[in-house]
């Protein structure tokens, strides 16, 4: 984990608070992705803590019901 931040008030839709991370992924060299970090207690995250990538709930889509999906990282246990 890079950097992050918790969001305490967000787009309609997101369930808050959530922790939103730059992560910094081992393929190159400042190369980073934005995304939610889940399974992480919000007194728990910490800078430079190792991270895997998975497939989780971002929203749900209030004009179709549907839940949108997309990755999210979490503590590699």
């Amino acid at each position: 984990l890079y950097t992050y931040t918790i969001v305490r008030a967000g787009y309609p839709n997101f369930e808050t608070p959530y922790i939103l991370g730059l992560v910094e992924l081992p393929e190159g060299k400042d190369l980073r992705v934005l995304a939610q970090i889940e399974d992480c207690p919000l007194d728990e995250v910490r800078i430079g803590m190792p991270l895997e990538m998975t497939i989780g709930k971002i929203k749900t889509d209030t004009k179709t019901g549907k839940t949108v999906v997309g990755h999210k990282y979490r503590p590699v246990k």
